[in-house]
């Protein structure tokens, strides 16, 4: 029964979630060019700042500005993608030391993204936003351990058959704290 009803609820998750993802968001479209009116009662046409080409920023600004924002999809991908294996590796046990390994690079890259994090959290200090920031931090630290304990799961042989559902509580955390972040970085 299991075998049918975690593909079953995968497909209709990703399947709701692909289709609900953009409603109600107003894209708005480009803005026209700027009317002007000289002294002399002429009118100029002058490009808008949306129209504008895009400059990109020096490389080191454009690296390192906000690092956390960057690094902190590496757990969220191998950490998905560790607990995706376990769950293959009940069909097919040979996956699961592939999992292990993303495991253990989800929970690497999880430290470096707490780090990170903390060199960010400044700008929102006395913020409306202050509470998400502090929020986000508890739930990201909280992924974090759950990471390790997925490792754990993983490496120790009693433990490795339940590494699945310990890799659906690691999901669980993953999506709580990237929805808090989502909110911090994108409003």
């Amino acid at each position: 029964m299991l075998r049918k009803v975690i593909p079953a609820f995968l497909i209709g998750f990703f399947a709701f979630s692909t289709l609900l993802a953009h409603e109600k968001h107003k894209h708005q479209p480009a803005s026209p060019d700027t009317v002007l009116k000289s002294a002399d009662s002429s009118v100029v046409l002058a490009p808008s700042v949306d129209t504008l080409p895009y400059r990109v920023p020096p490389m080191q600004d454009a690296l390192f500005h906000h690092l956390h924002n960057e690094i902190v999809h590496l757990p969220i991908g191998f950490g998905l993608g560790a607990a995706f294996l376990f769950l293959l590796a009940l069909r097919w046990p040979e996956l699961h030391r592939s999992g292990l390994l993303l495991a253990l690079l989800g929970a690497a890259f999880a430290v470096s993204a707490y780090f990170s994090g903390q060199a960010q959290t400044e700008p929102f200090e006395g913020t409306s936003k202050e509470w998400v920031v502090e929020l986000h931090e508890k739930i990201g630290v909280a992924t974090a351990i759950s990471l390790w304990i997925l490792v754990l799961f993983g490496f120790w042989k009693p433990l490795k058959r339940y590494a699945w559902v310990w890799g659906l509580v690691t999901l669980a955390l993953i999506s709580a704290a990237g929805f808090y972040g989502g909110l911090l970085a994108h409003g």
